[in-house]
């Protein structure tokens, strides 16, 4: 497996080949190199396991973090939101825990959220519509409770693929989801909710 990191100012690779537990000497990578100006890590499948460092909020140039297909757990940091300038974050298929943070509604450039397949709980921030260039939510196989935020569905403008899919979703399906004009892909199976797809998504 291979870890690596560019930055405006040099090139880090590191290979780990037979390493799998090294989330600790990545930690200290990323806050050695958090003052450079772009930064992108790749980090996905590689049996990371333990907590996101809080510490990855003063890395405010990242534009890209891929956590997926690990063994991480404990909560989302706040601290993410910190990441002015992140375009995509994808946590998928890890272990963790705990609600959505509304900090991540202060990610005003982030184009993609894809934290499916965790065990978060609580509702559906309705804060996350402030993330105005979303066009990729991703929110399927938690435990979410409660409704689909209008305010989500009535700002979120760009959004392209909506997938809420294996929750615990409850009220009824709202009609303004066919208000999101971009709208191409949408999954909200296996839930609890009610009512009908409206009828322009159906077709």
């Amino acid at each position: 497996m291979r870890l690596a990191f560019t930055t405006s100012s040099f090139v880090k690779e590191i290979f780990t080949h037979g390493y799998p537990k090294l989330f600790t000497m990545v930690e200290n990578l990323l806050e050695r190199i958090s003052r450079d100006t772009e930064v992108k890590g790749l980090l996905q499948g590689n049996s990371f396991s333990g907590s996101i460092p809080a510490t990855y909020g003063y890395l405010k140039s990242l534009q890209v973090l891929f956590l997926s297909s690990n063994e991480i757990s404990g909560g989302i940091p706040p601290e993410l939101g910190n990441c002015s300038n992140l375009t995509l974050l994808e946590l998928r298929s890890n272990r963790l825990s705990g609600e959505i943070p509304d900090d991540l509604s202060h990610l005003s450039n982030l184009v993609e959220l894809d934290i499916g397949r965790n065990n978060l709980n609580g509702g559906i921030p309705p804060k996350l519509s402030q993330c105005s260039s979303l066009t990729v939510l991703l929110l399927d196989g938690n435990h979410l409770i409660g409704a689909i935020p209008l305010a989500l569905l009535s700002t979120l403008s760009k959004l392209q693929t909506l997938d809420l899919s294996m929750n615990k979703l409850t009220d009824a399906i709202p009609s303004d989801l066919a208000r999101i004009p971009f709208l191409v892909h949408f999954n909200i199976s296996s839930n609890n909710l009610q009512g009908e797809i409206p009828a322009m998504l159906a077709s």
